[in-house]
């Protein structure tokens, strides 16, 4: 990767940004990060696909996220970090382990006293007759 000469110095970077602000060119200077950056990944999509293992590995982005960062599917990252080592790849859930996760997740209110009052009342409404008035005045 080469660097061009002309913005080395950081300073002299800051003042170009500024001055296209200024000029209109761009809103604001995360806008002229957030084009460069993303022409830098374009530019060098070997870096693009270190970030995304990076992220993932710091724990800052899921799976699924750091596959489309990298541009990957999902499996083909997960292969891509087997390949450099990687231990800290999710398993599928067993069938035992997904029914215990529904159990936990369905069952979480079950013991929530705060809402025996309303299936209570529910309970007493739901045998009513369910009227409603019906008007035939046609309003326009």
């Amino acid at each position: 990767m080469s660097v061009n000469s002309t913005f080395v110095d950081t300073n002299l970077m800051e003042k170009g940004i500024a001055a296209l602000v200024r000029s209109g060119s761009y809103p604001s200077r995360e806008a002229i990060l957030q084009e460069s950056f993303t022409l830098f990944l374009r530019t060098y999509p070997e870096h693009r696909l270190l970030m995304a293992i990076e992220l993932y590995q710091a724990a800052l982005v899921p799976l699924n996220q750091a596959a489309a960062l990298a541009g990957l599917p999902p499996f083909d990252f997960k292969v891509v970090l087997q390949a450099r080592g990687n231990s800290n790849i999710p398993k599928p859930l067993t069938l035992g382990q997904k029914r215990q996760l529904v159990d936990q997740l369905c069952g979480s209110w079950a013991n929530d006293s705060s809402l025996t009052a309303i299936f209570v009342e529910i309970e007493q409404k739901r045998h009513l007759p369910a009227l409603r008035e019906v008007s035939f005045d046609a309003t326009s």
